[in-house]
């Protein structure tokens, strides 16, 4: 079992609902490689469960998603074309929809311009914990 992040272009797409409700999304996906001066594409079959399978599910069919998730090789009969399966744990998708982008209208934003920059004397280290200014004039009252 490996990690593995790839960009699948979805070929075929099977839903499935359990007796939980929980919905349950399977496949074949394509990804492209280089090999031998050349691109090449592999076809690769795959599951999603969660909120990963909607997100296969509403990229549909021709629907390009970057997945994420558990690369799974297992032996067959033969022993010389192991089967393998992506159990996908993270799916963004990554060509948008076309027609609500073009539904977007366009609207003139002005930046107003801003007045005095304030500060408030608290400083912020680098893992975002906020503390209070250090003033080396206070007694420390031993």
């Amino acid at each position: 079992m490996n990690i593995w992040e790839v960009t699948l272009t979805l070929v075929k797409i099977n839903s499935s609902i359990d007796e939980e409700g929980k919905v349950t999304i399977s496949g074949t996906g394509k990804f492209q490689y280089y090999d031998n001066k050349q691109w090449m594409e592999c076809p690769i079959p795959f599951t999603a469960k969660g909120n990963a399978a909607l997100v296969v599910d509403n990229a549909g069919i021709g629907g390009i998603i970057l997945a994420s998730g558990r690369f799974n090789l297992f032996k067959t009969k033969d022993n010389l074309n192991p089967r393998m399966l992506l159990n996908i744990d993270r799916a963004i998708p990554v060509q948008p929809d076309l027609e609500e982008i073009e539904n977007i209208e366009e609207s003139p934003s002005t930046v107003e311009p801003q007045g005095e920059l304030v500060t408030t004397g608290i400083n912020v280290d680098n893992n975002g914990h906020q503390k209070s200014e250090v003033n080396d004039d206070d007694e420390l009252g031993f």
